[in-house]
């Protein structure tokens, strides 16, 4: 994997209003899972890395479900 520089993310309105909405959806995901997936589907272009099983069935960005034993 390239190493990247992680650039920290205040939140705004429009971010919270998109991941409430992710989570009045009926979805199983926590907020923080909400919280990564309105803000990869607003910078787009880039692939989600997550643990989460639900998570890494999204659609519509990029999700990478990465399995831990």
């Amino acid at each position: 994997m390239r190493r990247r520089i992680l650039k920290p993310v205040e939140t705004d309105e429009d971010l919270t209003l998109a991941l409430g909405t992710e989570k009045c959806r009926g979805s199983v995901l926590s907020l923080a899972d909400c919280f990564a997936l309105a803000l990869a589907r607003r910078v787009g272009g880039g692939t989600l890395l997550t643990t989460h099983s639900e998570l890494g069935r999204t659609k519509g960005i990029g999700v990478k479900y990465l399995q831990i034993e």
